[in-house]
This record gives structure tokens, C-alpha cells and sequence, in this order.
């Protein structure tokens, strides 16, 4: 039910980027990282954050933990972070591929803004 809040609150904005995180959530990643990427994408895209016409998400390793549904405790922490260090991995594995037309932006907004842990 929440996932699809999700995506309604997303179809207000451009439908060329709502269709970008299906990529990921289809993918191989877990259950974190996908959930984290959704928080990370709506944090970019509904407060239109850009720095150099690129979106980003500026949220901290805290607030990652909080949406993750962890205490900000060590433990959710490291979740947090596991889940960032697959992100970033997955946009290497990207970033060598063919894209089709919608999927260019998924690798762009991954690959060009890695989130630092």
C-alpha cells in the first residue's frame, strides 16, 4: 500500500524520471537498498534538489538508517550503509551497459552522485 502511495505522489512530477526506478526495483538488489533508493529518489525529485543541473539526495547516514525503519543505533547504521555500498556498486555494473531510451537517467543519477559513507 505504501509503495503505491509512492509512485502516486511521484506521478505529479515529470513522468520521463517516475519510470526510472523500476529498473532498479526489478533488479537484484535487496529489499534495503531497493527501499532506500525509493526514499532517495523522492528526497531528489520532490524537493527538485540540483547542484549543476544534476538531482541529488543530500539525506544522511541517520536519516537513511530512520527510513530504513532502524534506530539510528549502530546497527541500522551499517544497514544503511550496506545498502549505499550496493547502490554504488550496481551503478558501476550500470555504467558499463547499453541503455535503452529511459533507463540513461536511472545510471546518471546513480553513477554521478555516489553517496559517500
Amino acid at each position: 500500500m505504501a509503495k503505491r502511495k509512492f509512485w502516486e505522489d511521484l506521478n505529479d512530477k515529470e513522468d520521463f524520471f517516475v519510470q526510472m526506478p523500476y529498473t532498479v526495483l526489478d533488479s537484484t538488489l535487496s529489499n534495503e537498498a531497493k527501499v532506500l533508493f525509493m526514499h532517495l529518489w523522492k528526497d531528489a525529485f520532490t524537493n527538485n534538489k540540483k547542484h549543476e543541473g544534476k538531482h541529488y539526495s543530500d539525506m544522511t547516514q541517520v536519516e537513511m538508517a530512520k527510513k530504513l525503519g532502524y534506530k539510528a543505533t549502530g546497527f541500522g547504521i551499517r544497514e544503511a550503509r550496506r545498502s549505499i555500498k550496493e547502490l554504488n556498486q550496481c551503478a558501476v555494473v550500470l555504467t558499463k551497459k547499453q541503455y535503452k531510451k529511459n533507463t540513461h537517467f536511472y545510471h546518471y543519477f546513480l553513477a554521478k552522485h555516489r553517496w559517500q559513507i
